[in-house]
């Protein structure tokens, strides 16, 4: 693992998310996930993002030689709607310009859409850190009741016509990703599934 580089495993979860979070709509075709979603909730949720790790540290692991990508440079669109839940914070624009962020990109709001993820404990934890989340689920009313029944209390930017995947994510199958940015480049990606979450961000803000 020591051997692959920070670019090559950015580039592993790009590509393991775009092909795991695709299996949702296709969930129940799966056997081994027919099992599972048979459990208790609490259970399938757990199982999920386990599955997740697995997926990527296999892919890690088979993984040889010295790739390297360009770095990439983000896009925000800033003129989009900002939705604020309940008890939420103002939404600041000079986030757009923080020297760190975490841009999140949530195409769907429903079950297991990521948002229920514990995001806030880092939003509080890292204050210097800007959390962008771009979704582009075309239902707002729909968007605002999932906001509500998972606790989300952080302003969400509406972007139903995808213009953030758009201009930063090639692969139109991709349904979430979590990009770690430094001066609007993006740096690697991580999320709240990871045990490792906090101490990137700690990197990342150095």
């Amino acid at each position: 693992m020591s051997e692959i580089g920070e670019e090559v495993k950015m580039v592993l979860a790009e590509r393991f998310q775009i092909v795991y979070f695709g299996f949702q709509k296709n969930v129940s075709s799966i056997p081994l996930f027919m099992k599972i979603k048979n459990c208790h909730k609490e259970m399938y949720r757990t199982a999920y993002y386990s599955l997740f790790h697995l997926f990527f540290l296999a892919i890690a692991i088979g993984c040889k030689g010295d790739q390297r990508k360009e770095i990439q440079t983000i896009y925000l669109p800033e003129n989009l709607e900002v939705i604020h839940p309940e008890n939420s914070v103002k939404f600041d624009n000079n986030w757009y310009k923080n020297e760190f962020k975490v841009v999140v990109f949530v195409k769907n709001a429903g079950p297991y859409s990521t948002l229920d993820l514990d995001w806030q404990s880092a939003i509080t934890d890292f204050p210097n850190i800007a959390f962008l989340f771009f979704v582009s689920e075309k239902d707002k009313t729909k968007l605002i009741d999932h906001l509500e029944i998972v606790g989300f209390t952080h302003p969400v930017i509406h972007d139903p016509d995808e213009a953030f995947r758009k201009s930063n994510v090639k692969e139109r199958e991709l349904t979430f990703i979590s990009f770690l940015v430094r001066n609007d480049n993006i740096v690697g990606m991580s999320n709240p599934s990871f045990t490792d979450f906090k101490k990137r961000l700690e990197e990342l803000s150095k």
